[in-house]
């Protein structure tokens, strides 16, 4: 029990740190489409996508041609943002053009950088623009105004770590006939390593910025298991029963709110050690309920 408690001291000190902190993602994108876009125009309040001046409604050039020979896809626009109190600053990724400005040259023409239908019309979404879209959140002016949100669509690979507290294991049966019905451990803390793709959405307030997100991958847990403690396919002929290694590699689901959240697993358990091969659990499947938090690297 002793080691139970202190595994779960230090798995929530390592989720208390991960909340204090961005959790570390890579290529971590929001996604803008025309139809996000027009839906923010239609929206009460209306929000648009603008410049510095907040004079010029942005949005995509309706001739771009798809990428794709047998359904049309929208044309979009992979981008960080930066809640400014309110002020959401917009910082994308590069777009694909004919020909690229490399980093200490001077910058190309806007008729030689790009073959664009739309090239020169007012508002349109392109290379040849400069890098300052925003969209503006209204203010709060009176104590009686409702706080307006924005939800934006993000994909981004995840990393993590997690404590899977509850894990089930099948029925078993030894040499001798004596079966073990399902098995229901919550005494082992089981401890892991998780990476996946994550699919969320972040809603922007003129005070917060909060992200939900759902992340299918794999996860890898370890934990230390006592033979003595355990079904054995035939008791052991011996004083000294080690405890072993336990690795639970598995498919892993998890619901997160700001990269932390509940993490369904399933997999098999493989002990190594001395009597492994005796464990009426090895390579046999489980599923697993825990904790999960992204991991700041």
């Amino acid at each position: 029990m002793k080691h139970v408690l202190l595994s779960l001291l230090l798995t929530l000190h390592v989720l208390a740190a991960a909340g204090q902190t961005s959790s570390y993602r890579a290529r971590f994108r929001y996604i803008l489409t025309q139809d996000r876009i027009t839906a923010l125009q239609k929206g009460c309040p209306s929000l648009i996508v603008t410049d510095a001046l907040g004079q010029t409604a942005y949005q995509f050039c309706s001739k771009t041609p798809s990428r794709f020979l047998f359904f049309k896809r929208q044309p979009r626009l992979r981008t960080l943002v930066t809640n400014d109190k309110g002020t959401l600053l917009l910082d994308p990724w590069s777009i694909t053009d004919d020909k690229i400005n490399e980093p200490c040259t001077p910058r190309a023409k806007p008729e030689d950088a790009v073959t664009d239908e739309c090239l020169g019309q007012t508002g349109i979404i392109n290379a040849a623009i400069d890098n300052d879209l925003r969209i503006q959140l209204p203010k709060r002016t009176r104590v009686g105004d409702p706080t307006i949100s924005m939800w934006l669509p993000y994909q981004t690979w995840l990393f993590g770590v997690n404590a899977i507290g509850l894990k089930v294991r099948p029925r078993v049966t030894d040499d001798l006939d004596s079966t073990y019905t399902r098995s229901v451990t919550s005494g082992n803390f089981n401890l892991g390593l998780n990476v996946g793709y994550s699919f969320g959405w972040t809603q922007f307030t003129h005070r917060s910025t909060n992200s939900y997100s759902i992340t299918p991958g794999f996860n890898l847990g370890f934990s230390g298991v006592a033979i003595s403690k355990e079904p054995l396919k035939q008791k052991l002929k011996t004083d000294f029963i080690p405890s072993n290694l336990v690795l639970s590699p598995a498919f892993s689901l998890i619901g997160a709110r700001n990269d932390i959240g509940i993490i369904f697993t399933v997999g098999k358990d493989r002990m190594f050690g001395k009597y492994a091969d005796k464990w009426l659990y090895q390579n046999k499947w489980f599923w697993g309920l825990g904790v999960s938090a992204g991991l700041k690297l």
